[in-house]
């Protein structure tokens, strides 16, 4: 585990490195790394449906 920390001082010229080591989200999905695939999106209640719907619209 790590904390983000800001501080002044110069900007970083790529967070890549230090996000380099963790998993990545799968995508073209709503679940997270590691997230069960417990619920299907059928089942979500429907204001749930209608949120990520309006998400992947302005996306």
């Amino acid at each position: 585990m790590f904390e983000l920390v800001a501080e002044h001082g110069p900007e970083q010229p790529s967070l890549e490195p230090l996000f380099a080591g963790l998993d990545r989200d799968p995508s073209g999905g709503n679940h997270g790394v590691r997230d069960q695939q417990n619920l299907p999106l059928a089942s979500e209640p429907e204001s749930v449906v209608a949120y990520l719907r309006a998400a992947a619209d302005r996306a």
